[in-house]
């Protein structure tokens, strides 16, 4: 495996999982092809509406998520337009805080996998084709927060400093 090709393929998976957890549309969309195909539910949709919708999405239900990424295997898959094509498959799992509307905080976790398609195009590697894959999920509530002082992050009309 060429290392960079590795690590481009690794950046853009978690510049996807920035722009996620920080409702950064532009990230999300940075990891796709501007054609690229997103299967997250029973139609397939367009990385630009997909990012658009999720935002709002996450905005409006959760006061933060986390994406982590793990697992992830990098296979060549022949070509595409003329370009080396990989498969690559990617363990996620991803935490979601409900916010506490009378009956306490909850916690949302998600275990799944990305199957992506990376080609590159005019010299970038981006995703080309994903679909989404469920192993498990759990809700369970959450106590009280930890005691401290801590600088909290920024998501979505809030800047994080990452962005800064």
């Amino acid at each position: 495996m060429d290392r960079a090709i590795e690590s481009a393929i690794t950046t853009a998976l978690m510049t996807y999982c920035r722009g996620v957890d920080r409702l950064h549309a532009d990230d999300i969309v940075a990891a796709f092809h501007p054609d690229a195909e997103l299967h997250y539910g029973p139609s397939p949709t367009t990385a630009r509406a997909f990012a658009e919708l999720v935002c709002a999405s996450l905005a409006e239900k959760y006061t933060s998520t986390q994406h982590r990424i793990s697992n992830i295997r990098i296979e060549p898959d022949g070509t595409d337009d003329g370009g080396d094509r990989y498969r690559v498959e990617t363990y996620i799992l991803a935490y979601h805080v409900v916010p506490d509307r009378g009956e306490g905080r909850e916690l949302l976790t998600f275990c799944g996998r990305y199957l992506d398609t990376f080609v590159e195009r005019d010299g970038r590697w981006g995703i080309s084709h994903r679909l989404l894959l469920c192993d498990w999920s759990a809700r369970d509530p959450l106590g009280p927060e930890m005691g401290g002082r801590w600088a909290h992050s920024g998501r979505g009309e809030v800047p994080d400093p990452i962005y800064g």
